[in-house]
């Protein structure tokens, strides 16, 4: 995986990613202030902690994944999972669409066209299972303090297979995995999700 997309590149994409998931912000309502907003629970138990992780069993959810310069979009409804990377150098696009009867995977090639081919049940698995095993990071909840100031949870350094991790920090809302962000040799890594509301439709084709 090329790791070349300037710091720059990253923090910008970050930015304007990070306006579109309100539901993992703040909110506020600009029509009427004296509506007060409704307080989001932030702060989880070790059981809570651990089943935010797994997003395999939630249907609908878009997050964005800032892997040191690889960028990587998922959303997913009922039935299609779209994903979009960006390494700085090229972009990929991809469908992976269940219907009642078969599966589809559409592809954006180099000219811009889409290709759709049908796949095996087995791929369109693989597919999710390789977009889960993603955020197979197993942050121990031990290690973790509770910040009420920034509501989230934080810990200075973390060993996780091997590799060292700063500044590490993790937040929830209403019991589901929020967001996270470490840094690891001078890269900055960041993980934003939202939930609800994907409605996808394919290229037609």
């Amino acid at each position: 995986m090329k790791r070349n997309l300037t710091f720059f590149h990253t923090i910008c994409l970050l930015f304007v990613f990070c306006l579109v998931f309100t539901g993992c912000g703040s909110s506020s309502n600009s029509e009427n202030p004296q509506t007060p907003s409704i307080e989001k629970i932030s702060i989880v138990n070790e059981e809570q902690w651990n089943e935010s992780f797994d997003l395999s069993n939630i249907n609908n959810f878009e997050y964005i994944w800032s892997d040191g310069g690889y960028i990587d979009m998922v959303k997913r409804d009922d039935s299609t999972l779209y994903r979009k990377s960006d390494d700085g150098t090229s972009i990929y696009e991809h469908y992976y669409v269940h219907t009642q009867t078969s599966y589809y995977h559409y592809n954006k090639v180099n000219s811009g066209d889409w290709t759709k081919s049908v796949i095996s049940k087995n791929d369109y698995d693989s597919e999710f299972s390789e977009w889960a095993s993603d955020l197979s990071l197993k942050f121990d909840y031990a290690e973790f303090t509770y910040n009420s100031q920034i509501k989230k949870y934080e810990t200075e350094s973390y060993s996780l297979s091997g590799m060292i991790l700063s500044d590490v920090s993790i937040s929830f809302q209403d019991y589901k995995l929020c967001s996270i962000t470490y840094t690891r040799n001078d890269n900055e890594y960041s993980f934003v999700c939202d939930y609800g509301g994907v409605e996808l439709s394919v290229p037609q084709i």
